[in-house]
């Protein structure tokens, strides 16, 4: 064998570095919307059994570890990263037949938004959609495909030196807005009072007038900013303003190259970068859509936005084209999360699920008869 032909050999054996930074990258994201989706279930729970702050966060790490170990399991028996088959996956249609149920009922929900039972159908529609996804989770397959082309490492790079400065811009940006009254307040609550969670209003009194912000069902994000900084030396503004918004401006840009990647973009690090410097220079004004990105990444709309719908589709279209687990598994924790982060998530989710899982699905079906 020639040295040429034994170097070759070489870089197939191992990732390429390229490789292993969207490798991380990918896991960082994983990792970051398990975590929210495990504090949502963990604080809808807590709300229901009246557990304290502290209970539910020692809850919240079990879980955390729990959603490891069984990313772990996934991980090796899922089918490789980017695959493409030639053929439309059952496990893709149930998956598309699933969400448009899914979306019916909760459109039939969201039409009685203003009546106290129609959350409850709601809800039943919501337990229904997710038990018929752990279903397919358990009983479907991971086939093995043909890999994408490898990450360009020059690429790879300069998405996270665009995520740093992204990092790095939410940091040091003062942008009030004021909605923060409404949200932070209740990160404030927890993190002084302790005790259960608050259901009620904590802006004009100690919980004695009805909450009408945020609407049902509540979101557990700025609870969970608040249960963080009492384990913290730092106030919740901190935490918010300093840590989770950085962190998630970063995550907004790698949710966007790991998209970008999934539609199999001829240069995805440029089109990232092109797509990151058109959300840094329209920010200007408050109605602005740059304005949902660094400007604001500590709001939970902005999370849901910013990093959770980027995902959403990455992982419908991955379903609904090769039949993965993990991207099942993906799409049930964003999904999640989502509802833990803003109520829109309850009318922005399902359509850009079933717009995932169609695309997905008609792709692999043009592309087979285009082979054909």
């Amino acid at each position: 064998m020639s040295a040429s032909g034994g170097a070759d050999a070489g870089r197939r054996g191992r990732p390429m570095r390229g490789d292993l930074i969207a490798s991380v990258a990918d896991g960082l994201l994983t990792a970051f919307v398990a975590a929210i989706a495990a504090w949502t279930l963990c604080y809808h729970a807590a709300v229901l059994l009246g557990w304290s702050v502290d209970v539910t966060l020692v809850v919240w790490a079990v879980s955390c570890a729990a959603s490891g170990v069984a990313a772990r399991r996934l991980a090796r028996i899922g089918a490789p990263e980017d695959v493409s088959r030639g053929e439309v996956t059952t496990s893709g249609v149930a998956a598309a037949a699933l969400a448009v149920v899914g979306l019916i009922a909760g459109v039939a929900a969201g039409a009685r938004v203003l009546d106290e039972p129609g959350w409850y159908g709601f809800w039943a529609a919501g337990i229904v959609v997710s038990s018929g996804g752990v279903v397919m989770l358990l009983r479907g397959s991971s086939r093995p495909g043909v890999r994408s082309r490898p990450v360009v490492a020059a690429g790879a790079v300069a998405v996270v030196g665009a995520a740093v400065v992204f990092a790095t811009l939410s940091a040091v940006t003062v942008r009030p807005d004021a909605d923060d009254v409404f949200l932070l307040n209740r990160s404030n609550w927890v993190e002084e009072r302790g005790g259960p969670f608050p259901e009620a209003d904590t802006l004009f009194s100690d919980e004695v007038f009805h909450a009408d912000r945020p609407e049902r069902p509540p979101t557990s994000i700025e609870p969970l900013v608040g249960a963080v900084a009492r384990l913290l030396p730092v106030r919740s503004p901190t935490v918010a303003y300093l840590w989770l918004a950085p962190m998630v401006s970063a995550l907004g840009v790698l949710a966007l190259w790991r998209l970008l990647r999934t539609l199999r973009a001829p240069a995805p690090a440029f089109a990232c970068l092109a797509g990151a410097g058109f959300l840094a220079l329209d920010g200007a004004v408050h109605t602005s859509f740059g304005n949902m990105s660094f400007a604001r990444a500590w709001q939970g709309k902005v999370v849901f936005l910013f990093v959770v719908v980027p995902l959403l589709w990455h992982w419908g279209l991955r379903w609904a084209r090769d039949g993965d687990r993990r991207a099942l598994a993906g799409l049930v924790a964003g999904s999640v999360a989502g509802v833990g982060l803003t109520t829109t998530a309850v009318l922005v989710g399902p359509p850009v699920t079933i717009l995932a899982a169609v695309a997905g699905v008609a792709g692999v079906g043009w592309r087979h008869r285009g082979g054909s």
